[in-house]
């Protein structure tokens, strides 16, 4: 098994609910240990493995569209203990975020189709004061992405948005050139072009 994936078991038919059951509760007690731990020798069983798994979720480029199996299987087992968290202060990564955006409703139509796309679409909002940054980071990684995408079928999560405001970017930028060729060759000073998204006289 890759070093970097979470032996979740959650699709083992050989397994009895009880012992998929105890594997998902083993798999949340080493995340939740490995977030705090900051001792590079513990010998803590699952410690060192889930230590990667969160470093690689950390720098991991596909998780936004839901395409890393290491990164899905982390999110499940955030919703899977999210659903029955009460802690307030809990350890476990995106808990607090998980229980304050989803009802226990959405939680559980979410963990039963998997939805991991839906799930980042809703952690990345930028209402959390928590997720802010991430917010952001995800709106730059996504514009920058947009900016050189030419596939009219891209299923990446917010491309085709980010495509219109990188073009209407662009009109308003060729607009903004456009007059500045006027006014030189007329000898005449700028007016300033109104910010992007006012409207015009």
């Amino acid at each position: 098994m890759d070093s970097t994936s979470v032996d979740v078991q959650k699709n083992q038919p050989s397994l009895s609910p009880e012992a998929r059951r105890q594997a998902m509760q083993r798999c949340i007690r080493e995340v939740a240990h490995a977030c705090q731990c900051r001792d590079a020798a513990c010998d803590l069983q699952g410690c060192r493995k889930m230590k990667r798994v969160l470093q690689h979720y950390k720098g991991c480029k596909k998780k936004v569209n839901g395409s890393c199996r290491a990164c899905e299987q982390l999110i499940f087992l955030c919703c899977y203990h999210a659903k029955r968290c009460r802690q307030q202060k809990c350890p476990m990564p995106f808990c607090l975020i998980i229980k304050r955006k989803l009802g226990q409703l959405e939680l559980q139509q979410l963990l039963g189709r998997q939805d991991v796309t839906s799930f980042l679409q809703l952690i990345f909002s930028p209402s959390p004061q928590e997720t802010r940054h991430q917010y952001i980071q995800w709106c730059a990684n996504t514009m920058g992405h947009a900016n050189q995408c030419r596939d009219v079928a891209c299923s990446l999560q917010g491309c085709h948005k980010m495509k219109r405001v990188v073009q209407r970017i662009k009109k308003r930028a060729q607009e903004y050139r456009e007059a500045r060729q006027v006014a030189i060759l007329y000898d005449c000073p700028t007016k300033p072009l109104p910010p992007l998204g006012s409207s015009r006289s």
